[in-house]
Formats: C-alpha cells, sequence, structure tokens
C-alpha cells in the first residue's frame, strides 16, 4: 500500500492550531478580518477533534463505494447538507438551551501545565470524543459495542432479519444489527458476526425483509466497517453540542488575549455547582445557587443580567428580570437586573427566581446569568462572564 498524502509536515491537530492561534493575535490589531479568518481554520481543527475517527487517529479516506471514510461523518453530510436542511432545522435538532460555558481555566492540563489554554480547549474536545467508537477503533465508554461490517441494500424500511445455514430452519434474529436507511446500508455488529461465525455449523447469510421486497446476503459480502444511524445520531447529540461549545471558548480565550479589559484573571461565575441541568418539582420555588470567584474584576463596578429562553413549538422566547420577567425581543433591550454593584466573591448564595412553580406547565427552558463590566446599563455581550442552566419542570407532590 502507497503512503496516504495527508499530514505530511507530522503536526496533531493542536500543534497546527497553535501556529495558526499565534498567527491570529499577532495580525488582530491591525486586520481583525483577517485574523478571524485565520481563527476559523483553528475553530475547523476543534471540530475535527469532536469526530471519534479524528481522535482515534482511525484513517477515513473515501474508498470506490463513496461511503468508505467515516460513518458519522457520512451521517452528518446526508442529514445535513444533502437532504437540504437549512440552518433552523439544524439549530432545532442542536438547541442552544442544551449548550452552556465551557471554562477553559478550569479545564485539564492534561499534565502539560507548560501548555496554552487553547491547548486545555483541545484536550477537553478530544477526550469526549475519546469516549465513542468510530468505525474501525473502539471508544474508551463505547467499547466497541456500536461498531459492525455492513452491506449496501437497495429497499426501504425493514420488516424482519432472518438467518440462513444450510441444513437447519431459517432462524429470525431479533436484535444485534443496524440500519443505516440514510447511506443505504444494513450493518452487523461486531458481536453478533462473532457470534454467527462461531457457531457449529456456522451460519452462512442474512435475509432481509422489507416492506417492499427482501434481499440475502452471504456474510461475506459484509465488508465494510460501519456504524448505524441511530448511534450516529446518538453522537451527534453528544460531539455538536460540545464541539459548539468548545469553539465559543475558543473565541472567549481569543478576545480575552486580545482586550487589555479582559487581561489578567477573569471572574468565574458558576450556577448550580457546575451542574447545568436542573429538575424542578411543582410547586416549589426555583432557586439557583451563585458561586462567584471575581478575580481581577474584585471590587469592580459590574451589571448583573438575567434572562429565561423557553423554546415553544418553533418559537423562542425572551425574558429578562427587572424586579418581574418581561418580555423582549431584541438583546439590545436587555436591563440591568443590579444597578451599581461591585463584583465581590460569592459562596453558597441563593438565587430564587420564582417563589412559586405551581403555575408552571410542563416546561424546559434556560436560566442564563452574566456579569457585565458596568456600561451604563447597555447590554455587552463580548465584555460579559456567563453561565446556564437547563431547567425541567415537572409535577412534584401536593
Amino acid at each position: 500500500m502507497g503512503q496516504i498524502p495527508v499530514n505530511l509536515e507530522a503536526k496533531n491537530a493542536y500543534q497546527r492550531a497553535l501556529e495558526l492561534y499565534a498567527h491570529a493575535k499577532s495580525t488582530y490589531t491591525e486586520n481583525p478580518a483577517a485574523a478571524y479568518y485565520t481563527l476559523g481554520r483553528v475553530a475547523h481543527l476543534i471540530a475535527d477533534m469532536a469526530t471519534p475517527a479524528h481522535v482515534h487517529l482511525d484513517v477515513h479516506i473515501s474508498d470506490e463505494t463513496r461511503f468508505g471514510d467515516d460513518s458519522f461523518e457520512e451521517y452528518l453530510e446526508v442529514q445535513f447538507r444533502e437532504n437540504g436542511t437549512n440552518r433552523s432545522e439544524f439549530e432545532s435538532d442542536f438547541p442552544r438551551s442544551g449548550m452552556f460555558h465551557v471554562d477553559y481555566n478550569n479545564l485539564s492540563d492534561g499534565g502539560y501545565a507548560q501548555e496554552s489554554l487553547l491547548y486545555r480547549i483541545f484536550l477537553s474536545m478530544a477526550n469526549i470524543a475519546q469516549e465513542y467508537d468510530s468505525d474501525d477503533a473502539n471508544g474508551r465508554s463505547d467499547h466497541g459495542s456500536r461498531r459492525g461490517m455492513s452491506v449496501s441494500v437497495s429497499h426501504g424500511a425493514l420488516d424482519g432479519v432472518w438467518i440462513l445455514r444450510s441444513g437447519y430452519p431459517d432462524e429470525i434474529l431479533p436484535e444485534g444489527y443496524r440500519l443505516a436507511s440514510s447511506r443505504g446500508k444494513f450493518v452487523l455488529l461486531n458481536s453478533t458476526m462473532e457470534t454467527l461465525g462461531s457457531a457449529d455449523p456456522p451460519y452462512e447469510a442474512i435475509k432481509l425483509e422489507f416492506t417492499d421486497g427482501s434481499e440475502t446476503h452471504a456474510l461475506s459480502e459484509f465488508t465494510n466497517t460501519d456504524i448505524g444511524d441511530h448511534d450516529a445520531a446518538e453522537l451527534a447529540s453528544a460531539l455538536i453540542p460540545a464541539a459548539i461549545e468548545h469553539t465559543a471558548a475558543l473565541y472567549q480565550l481569543f478576545w480575552a488575549e486580545t482586550h487589555s479589559s479582559f487581561s489578567g484573571i477573569l471572574p468565574v461565575l458558576v450556577l448550580n455547582n457546575g451542574v447545568h441541568r436542573l429538575h424542578i418539582a411543582r410547586p416549589g420555588p426555583l432557586e439557583v445557587n451563585v458561586g462567584i470567584d471575581a478575580g481581577d474584576w474584585l471590587d469592580q463596578p459590574v451589571e448583573v443580567y438575567g434572562w429565561l429562553e423557553v423554546s415553544l413549538a418553533d418559537d423562542t422566547l425572551k425574558f429578562y428580570f427587572d424586579g418581574r420577567w418581561l418580555p423582549f425581543d431584541d438583546y439590545n433591550d436587555m436591563r440591568h437586573m443590579l444597578h451599581s454593584w461591585r463584583l465581590v466573591d460569592i459562596r453558597d448564595s441563593t438565587w430564587r427566581i420564582l417563589d412559586d412553580t405551581s403555575s408552571l406547565p410542563d416546561i424546559k427552558f434556560t436560566i442564563n446569568l452574566c456579569i457585565d463590566r458596568d456600561n451604563n446599563g447597555l447590554y455587552t455581550p463580548d465584555q460579559s462572564i456567563c453561565d446556564g442552566i437547563f431547567v425541567i419542570t415537572e409535577n412534584g407532590l401536593n
């Protein structure tokens, strides 16, 4: 096999990103647009770290079948590009209410304390992706449970799967397979292939019954490694939000390192002790624990903004707090919650958002809180430190 012409410089994603990041910082003052273009290339590398195949060093170059590279990337391509999915549909699959601030200062350095904060962002994203299987490598949590061997199929909805061997009646296979209908494939999990091959006598073929016909495939036809659509969707639900969160951390780090007002030790705001999902049993109150390390903003004048985002059907409703919850459309209409407040360190303070939740329906919403440098009541998110919680209300005891 010839040499694969990729990564000729023998640099990993972080090493390439570090060079690009340094170039973006050096050009920011004279040409911000060019700097952010370069930073976009760093963001691309972070997105690569959200693909299990990348962090497993699982080479995934297309073969003649077109679908011979990586199931996760193939699934996303079909789902969100070839099917014409627009931005609003993508955002409905990965709502902002499920994404939260990544504090790069508190991420693990993996034992490389001398490396930059950028390294921590890359390491954190890579560690998340390493938990999951790729086509040809086991994830640290999945342990190969999603991986299998595939065969191309030409029908649609699957009604049943039968396993065949000479001299024996056909047997139904109730589990141990996946369908990748978006890519025209049927996948037998590796554990199933081992079981079928080790039987005495071994099974020889698979019969697939569809609503519009049937197909029979010898086990020897299962030659491509794959994971099914359901598993790919589960990976996407975890890894795409994480990629967005870590990309946001990248841009926050870049802003902090190119703006003197964000130099030094920035405040850290933590809601609900860092647990970003909260179940509220009605009719009790809605309360959130607030912790603040003021850092270099200690005793500095700040404004604190609080708002809710509620997703209902295809609409998102927003409410800011100013003694009571008021609806708004434009973030520029945001009002500060506290006036002329000087920032201090806070431990285990309770923010009571609602005294009584009995009037709330079954609903999911996000609580957001930001600390902003005092700017005459103007909402300036690019100068704010924020955190959020995803809240689910449910019936409690009356």
